[in-house]
């Protein structure tokens, strides 16, 4: 199993965070400008945890056990 969290985009990726079940922040990446994104997740294996991804005035939140 990879330890790498992908994002993948269609417009340009401005900013990541990544937040544990309990809110905490984890992760946060703002300085993107990119369609392809590859985190290294190797600290939050085996827990779930909670992306925030935000493209321009758009913000995509998943979920993923990972």
């Amino acid at each position: 199993m990879s330890n790498i969290i992908a994002v993948e985009s269609g417009t340009p990726v401005q900013s990541i965070m990544i937040y544990d079940i309990s809110g905490k922040l984890l992760y946060n990446n703002s300085g993107l400008n990119g369609q392809n994104i590859a985190i290294n997740g190797e600290a939050w294996k085996s827990q779930p945890i909670i992306l925030q991804i935000y493209t321009g005035n758009k913000r995509t939140t998943k979920k993923i056990v990972y």
